[in-house]
């Protein structure tokens, strides 16, 4: 029998070089998100990815009702741009798979029949407000990069001082 005791270690391992390298992470994070928008993915990776998201969505926010002190999750305005860019990326994969081979994966199909079912009308009635949403993403996105370079330009001022 072999051990998976090396494949912690290792994870162990490269957390430790992740948590001591914060602009590396940020700047991977950001390379796959426009890796996802350029390049296109094959369905079953989507489903693997709207997975991921809804899981960390949901752990996101569980994080956020249970904290005592707000302080606690200070990156929470950083780390809300970084998922809203991830979704806005998750969605134009999805969108490309949807146009081009009119298949978008297993949960988004499962959504699609959930919400809309088999009223087609309806579904063109909630395709404005989806994009709408969207667009609105896009803004709060460029509109928080701006706001978080100010404060950092803030700090950065203050700190010569």
């Amino acid at each position: 029998m072999r051990s998976h005791l090396g494949v912690g270690i290792r994870a162990q391992h490269w957390l430790n070089v992740c948590a001591g390298r914060q602009d590396m992470v940020l700047a991977t994070v950001l390379l796959i998100a426009i890796v996802m928008m350029l390049l296109p993915l094959p369905t079953w990776m989507v489903d693997i990815l709207i997975t991921i998201n809804l899981m960390f969505s949901v752990i996101l926010l569980l994080i956020a009702i249970y904290l005592s002190d707000p302080l606690d999750l200070s990156v929470f305005p950083s780390l809300l741009l970084i998922t809203t860019l991830y979704r806005l990326s998750l969605t134009i994969s999805t969108s490309r798979l949807v146009l081009l081979q009119h298949n978008a994966g297993n949960i988004v199909d499962a959504f699609g029949r959930f919400v809309v079912g088999e009223i087609l009308p309806l579904g063109w009635s909630y395709l404005p407000s989806l994009q709408s949403c969207n667009l609105l993403s896009l803004q709060k996105v460029s509109r928080g990069w701006l706001r978080l370079a100010h404060v950092s330009h803030l700090m950065a001022c203050q700190a010569n001082k």
